[in-house]
């Protein structure tokens, strides 16, 4: 209306002044974390387990393993906090390696991303080491290929990349018998997992909203400017541990895919 007014298409803007009459909900309180029973029966689904292919047939049994965004994106979720709109722009280049040997992602300034404070830097969790999600990049990396999630369009009925996948993940979680916790687990749920799990960890709270990127620290980050170093952070993604055996995953380090 505002724009619409200004260029004289009404003689007034009607909706100067207005209010919802309901305040948008805290996010803590209009998402639920996945519980531990729940992201076991996630993770050994046929995606994880063998599947005929990761479209249609992600929930079949069948003899394929196929590690793209449906694979690894909530994986990266619970190990690492990203938003869904953050790991679908992650690139090949966005994967480094700090001073002190430690594999982390860097998030900057030429992706969209919500906020400012979500630039900074995020360890790469063990168990995603173990699970070979560095390897996977670094073979991408060496045949040239740059963007980690392609397959996800970028434009669709239902908008942007992360606005498809997320609907993608909402037909995922209605194969499951959730009850009344139903209506708040979506994909963003994996984050607020994780930041329960610094929670538990006791993880000091100006490292965890750097983590989560919701405020910018006073160091000086050598990648995108202020902000604690990933090499400072990497005790606290250590820390973040989860009643659930991934062991399967571990054998997947090997694929060549």
């Amino acid at each position: 209306m505002r724009w619409a007014h200004k260029d004289d298409y009404v003689a007034k803007n009607y909706a100067e002044d207005l209010k919802p009459l309901t305040s948008k909900p805290d996010g803590s309180m209009a998402k639920l974390p996945f519980e531990d029973a729940e992201l076991q029966r996630i993770f050994r689904r046929p995606i994880y387990t063998g599947c005929v292919n990761d479209r249609r047939g992600f929930s079949t049994n069948g003899p394929n393993i196929v590690r793209r965004a449906r694979y690894w994106a909530p994986l990266i979720g619970l190990f690492a906090g990203l938003r869904c709109g953050e790991i679908l722009q992650l690139t090949t280049d966005h994967f480094r390696v700090s001073p002190e040997g430690h594999d982390f992602i860097v998030l900057t300034t030429d992706m969209v991303l919500k906020t400012e404070n979500a630039e900074r830097e995020i360890p790469v969790h063990p168990v995603l080491k173990a699970i070979g999600l560095v390897d996977w990049v670094i073979r991408k990396r060496g045949r040239g290929e740059l963007a980690l999630f392609p397959e996800v369009p970028s434009h669709s009925a239902y908008g942007d990349r992360s606005s498809r996948f997320s609907k993608w993940y909402e037909s995922d979680l209605r194969h499951f018998e959730l009850g009344e916790r139903r209506a708040k687990l979506t994909f963003h749920s994996f984050r607020h997992t994780f930041k329960r799990a610094l929670d538990r960890a006791d993880v000091r709270e100006d490292k965890k909203e750097e983590l989560c990127g919701w405020s910018r620290g006073k160091k000086v980050s050598r990648r995108y400017g202020s902000g604690l170093e990933a090499d400072v952070l990497q005790e606290c993604v250590d820390a973040v541990a989860y009643g659930v055996d991934l062991s399967h995953l571990f054998a997947h380090a090997r694929l060549d895919d």
